[in-house]
């Protein structure tokens, strides 16, 4: 998900390597799996206890890659696993990225991919709270609107209002954010 004065919500063939001998310099020592991704220059590293499925965002990471959809804008992923999202849309043009996770040891997997990947400068990785652990909790949709944001779906037929909070497929939202004048 991006945000900026126009902002961007951003909510490959896998060939996965296990690898145990290398902890990361995170604090993370399990079993690491090591996949490369057409969209990124290195191979991501999936720690043992981080859920990603790369089948479910090809045709947004496409978009982000073939289009100018977050050239410029604040990226935030929800529910980042290893940060791949985000990373992508660094990798196409986003000025910088917010992901969130409730793991904490997918917290360490996005900052680890993003520092390894030279994105570390652009990408903030945050911890979501176990007190308000819902999807959109980041967002807030009610406090988006209470604020005079708006959000629209980009390129997906899907009403986030209806979809499960537990587990949302790659989904990408624009948030405008009003002119505020000082």
């Amino acid at each position: 998900m991006a945000l900026a004065g126009a902002g961007l919500a951003l909510l490959s063939s896998c060939s996965p390597r296990q690898d145990t001998k290398n902890p990361t310099p995170f604090g993370y020592h399990g079993a690491v799996n090591w996949v490369s991704i057409e969209d990124l220059p290195r191979s991501l590293a999936q720690f043992e206890t981080v859920f990603w499925e790369p089948q479910d965002t090809p045709s947004l990471r496409k978009l982000m890659r073939e289009t100018d959809v977050v050239k410029g804008k604040v990226g935030l992923e929800i529910g980042t696993g290893t940060g791949l999202l985000a990373c992508c849309a660094l990798q196409a043009g986003a000025t910088r990225a917010v992901a969130t996770d409730i793991n904490p040891n997918a917290v360490l997997n996005a900052r680890f991919n993003g520092t390894r990947l030279g994105f570390a400068k652009r990408l903030d990785v945050r911890q979501v709270t176990l007190a308000h652990p819902g999807a959109f909790e980041v967002i807030g949709d009610r406090e988006c609107l209470i604020r005079g944001y708006s959000i629209r779906v980009i390129d997906d037929d899907r009403d986030p209002d209806t979809l499960p909070g537990e587990f949302l497929p790659g989904m990408l939202l624009e948030i405008t954010v009003p002119n505020r004048r000082p």
